[in-house]
């Protein structure tokens, strides 16, 4: 989660933002967003002075921050030993070799992500801060509507807020981080290169962690006379 304040977008560029401000006014659409949608502390409007709180809210509402999400990718820290034990059919443990690592993909991942993201930072930012804003100026629309039509100052705040946190949820739902191509890498990438003779084999990994060790079996393998390589590749989300 990223926070960003709303304080460029209230005079973006955008020409729809620029234009949705411009026809309720920065200063008026800021004291609806302080008062009636709560985006500050209410006990701020104890002050006196029915200029400074236009200003306070003003000012609130420039520095209110929404919050949006960029990948992030975290490393797993490299504490363990892997050992590949491989077995014949009566369960008798022929050969035992390391599991050297070739790649530690979760480092690379990381700082390649934490870079991605920087990049992205004021891109997405920007992006979710013109939509909140228009978010906010079509509840103050909705606000004005239901007040000329109720009379009632709550019901038409209840449905102001109403509309607001529906588009927000929209907004959060729309700007959620994706992470998927991340997630099909491993973390680590780990080798081992053995000969075996003809027969059936059962190959299972060793796991040492400072004085802990756990074992897991992994697939069985059949090595056929005249077929001389193979490649045996596992893969396991729980290690």
């Amino acid at each position: 989660q990223y926070n960003l304040g709303l304080g460029a977008a209230m005079n973006s560029s955008d020409p729809t933002t620029r234009a949705l401000v411009r026809g309720i006014g920065v200063p008026l659409l800021t004291m609806f967003a302080v008062d009636k949608l709560g985006l500050v502390p209410k006990n701020q409007w104890n002050l006196p002075g029915a200029v400074l709180g236009v200003a306070l809210a003003h000012v609130a509402v420039e520095n209110v921050a929404i919050s949006f999400e960029l990948p992030k990718v975290l490393n797993t820290p490299i504490r363990r030993q892997f050992h590949l034990k491989i077995l014949d059919e009566t369960n008798q443990l022929i050969q035992t070799t390391p599991l050297v690592l070739l790649n530690p993909l979760g480092d690379i991942a990381q700082e390649a992500q934490a870079e991605d993201s920087l990049a992205r930072y004021f891109k997405t930012g920007t992006r979710v801060a013109l939509k909140h804003v228009a978010a906010i100026a079509t509840a103050y629309g909705t606000y004005k509507f239901i007040k000329k039509q109720s009379k009632f100052d709550f019901l038409a705040k209840a449905a102001a807020v109403a509309k607001y946190v529906g588009t927000t949820k929209l907004i959060a739902a729309s700007e959620k981080a994706d992470t998927r191509y991340w997630s099909t890498l491993p973390h680590h990438i780990r080798v081992a290169d053995l000969y075996l003779p003809q027969g059936k084999y059962q190959l299972e990994l060793e796991i040492a962690e400072g004085g802990n060790v756990q074992k897991k079996k992994l697939a069985s393998l059949t090595v056929e006379q005249g077929r001389p390589h193979y490649l045996v590749n596992i893969r396991s989300q729980s290690l």
